[in-house]
């Protein structure tokens, strides 16, 4: 039987990668999720002189998807090697490492909450002429443009603010999620950072505006990179099976 090793790599537990310094909102710093690196060096488990299949599967926490999807409508997956790799598609390839692609799960009775995903057969296996040289790991998630991946997060309602706490009083379009950003106006923007009682529509949820504000309008950006909200946290699994020369 031909060895496998499998590899888990938690989108909670990558190195580092702060967005603070290109987007400045509210100096707010978090994960850019689209954009991740892994300290996994497969040079100590896998063997240099063999040939890999590379099995992946993939499940990522609550996203927004709409009707109206455009460029999100789907999503790619790529991560640098640091070898060659063997991918197949028709009009070429975004990203000389893209490995596949992530079909969005819908939960019944829900009209836009989704969860990306991809399961064992979902994608071909990738071949690798020998195993990865780089112990850094670069994981992307990019729309099929090649740009870094947002969801359908066009919302619209009414919010008062206080100290932290935005409570939302009339929804008239989308769903809120946690790590939106959002604008008051084109000049005042903030991030959601949690739920409170509110779970998506009315309710109260923690924000990064410390303001006072009664009964303003709010809505999000998505044609602005981050505008809308960026990719959730995700499980990425992958298994490397040796293959007999």
């Amino acid at each position: 039987m031909n060895k496998s090793v499998n590899v888990l790599l938690n989108s909670r537990n990558a190195i580092p990668y702060t967005i603070n310094s290109v987007l400045n909102v509210n100096s707010f710093t978090t994960i850019n999720l689209n954009n991740l690196s892994y300290y996994v060096n497969l040079r100590n488990i896998l063997k240099q002189d063999k040939k890999y299949h590379m099995h992946w599967t993939y499940i990522g926490g609550e996203n927004v998807i709409s009707s109206t999807t455009t460029n999100n409508s789907v999503v790619l997956v790529s991560i640098d090697f640091n070898t060659n790799s063997v991918v197949s598609t028709s009009g070429g390839a975004l990203h000389s490492q893209l490995i596949g692609f992530l079909k969005p799960l819908v939960l019944v009775g829900s009209s836009g909450t989704c969860y990306l995903q991809a399961e064992d057969n979902t994608n071909l296996p990738i071949y690798l002429e020998n195993a990865p040289g780089n112990a850094i790991l670069n994981v992307r998630i990019m729309d099929q443009l090649g740009n870094p991946y947002i969801d359908d997060t066009t919302f619209s309602g009414t919010a008062n603010f206080s100290g932290g706490v935005m409570t939302i009083t009339g929804v008239t379009a989308g769903r809120i999620s946690v790590g939106m950003y959002m604008f008051i106006s084109s000049s005042l923007s903030f991030i959601v950072t949690s739920f409170g009682t509110g779970t998506g529509l009315n309710g109260t949820y923690n924000v990064t505006y410390t303001g006072t504000f009664t009964g303003v309008g709010v809505g999000t950006n998505g044609t602005a990179f981050m505008g809308g909200n960026p990719n959730a946290h995700y499980l990425l699994s992958l298994k490397f099976t040796e293959v007999d020369d």
